[in-house]
């Protein structure tokens, strides 16, 4: 799949995350064009599968290069008589929008209005937009506007971490653009039809006596967003240590017995029928000290537990 990133970037902000999505992108197996808005007057957008725009927010809206080069995109493509009324889809044309801001004033709200402004030259043209991503950065020349923002201290932004999101996400994208449309595939039964006996069993990491047994994830049927296991704990087990999964959500459901769980700074013992979520990168562990096995289903908002981000703690 073909992939073209066009950027416009004044103090080096945009142009990294630009090339962390190229990254991602590259990773996942498109082949990516990364361009400044000035090389790219004679880019023709329906050439590739995805088009990705990225800028700084000023003033609530994309800067001016980006923004009359836009305009004038559109305005070639509209004599063309590619501005149709409802904006039909045109299958297999998609578009990213990137915006990196430091919101002195009122926060990712100073970006939002530039990304949505943004999309809207692709969505007229029939391009799916699948995503504006809005990514905190520093205000190089004022420390004040770095520091005393609604943001906080913004200095050093984005860091490594955040790049190295970014270039997970833009990879996420690329696996989501290369999965089959649910329509268009042949449902297989045998696959998407699972048994706890047919599972994969995975050890629980930093833990032993307990079992994971993963029904639905990247590995087994192809999963994009999500991981689904079956664990049990047996009695008196020893503590699955806190830990942290850096880039997903959790959710756990016990299904029998009784177990302490802890998240934060709290513990507190859940039984059969509780159910707990855990946010992204929130500080979580869970023991057995009972006379009894529990069981519990849990869900990741990721399709594997590396791309989770698991890490132990302490």
């Amino acid at each position: 799949m073909e992939a073209i990133i066009i950027y416009w970037s004044n103090t080096g902000n945009t142009e990294k995350v630009a090339r962390s999505v190229q990254e991602g992108l590259h990773e996942a197996g498109m082949n990516v064009s990364l361009l400044g808005v000035q090389e790219a007057e004679d880019v023709d957008f329906f050439a590739y599968d995805l088009v990705c725009i990225g800028f700084p927010s000023y003033q609530w809206s994309p800067p001016k290069p980006m923004d009359n080069f836009l305009k004038r995109k559109f305005s070639a493509y509209r004599d063309q008589g590619r501005v149709k009324w409802g904006a039909p889809t045109v299958p297999g044309k998609n578009a990213l929008i990137f915006c990196t801001y430091s919101g002195p004033h009122t926060g990712i709200r100073e970006a939002i209005p530039a990304g949505l402004y943004a999309g809207q030259f692709f969505e007229h043209l029939g391009f799916t937009v699948l995503d504006e991503w809005y990514v905190a950065a520093e205000f190089h020349g004022s420390e004040a506007a770095s520091t005393e923002g609604r943001l906080g201290d913004v200095r050093g932004l984005p860091s490594v971490e955040d790049l190295n999101k970014v270039k997970r996400d833009a990879s996420l994208l690329a696996g989501r653009m290369n999965t089959v449309p649910a329509r268009e595939r042949a449902i297989d039964p045998d696959k998407y039809l699972l048994s706890l006996a047919g599972g994969r069993n995975e050890p629980i990491k930093d833990l032993n006596n307990a079992t994971r047994v993963v029904l639905v994830d990247k590995e087994t049927v192809g999963a994009d967003d999500i991981t689904f296991a079956y664990c049990k704990f047996e009695a008196g087990t020893s503590l699955h240590r806190k830990h942290i999964h850096r880039d997903a959500e959790e959710v756990i459901h016990i299904l029998a017995g009784k177990g302490i769980s802890g998240i934060g700074d709290t513990e507190m013992e859940m039984r059969r029928g509780d159910t707990m979520f855990i946010p992204r990168g929130e500080v979580h562990w869970f023991h057995n000290p009972f006379d009894e096995p529990v069981e519990m289903l849990f869900i990741y908002t990721r399709p594997s537990l590396k791309s989770a981000g698991y890490e132990i703690v302490e």
